[in-house]
């Protein structure tokens, strides 16, 4: 029998690999921009649990135009609708 993925599981690769500026990884204080899955699936919190997946952000010094466009193509490539700012 095949388990069905949830929607999370099949967007979030999708996502993280259209990002072209956000390094995968967590921060060390660097200046560059980041993101890494938060797991918060074993948090005290039931908020924090309802929140689960979360994707953690670092945002670098780059360009402020060109982090922004660079989440918008990574939430387009996720099946969302990236809008202007």
């Amino acid at each position: 029998m095949q388990r069905h993925k949830p929607e999370w599981q099949t967007v979030k690769p999708r996502f993280i690999d259209a990002l072209q500026l956000f390094g995968l990884g967590a921060s060390w204080g660097g200046y560059e921009s980041l993101v890494i899955v938060a797991d918060l699936k074993d948090s005290e919190s039931a908020l924090d649990r309802a929140l689960n997946p979360v994707l953690r952000l670092h945002v670098g010094l780059e360009d402020v135009a060109e982090l922004i466009e660079d989440l918008q193509h990574g939430f387009a490539a996720a099946g969302g609708r990236a809008r202007a700012l």
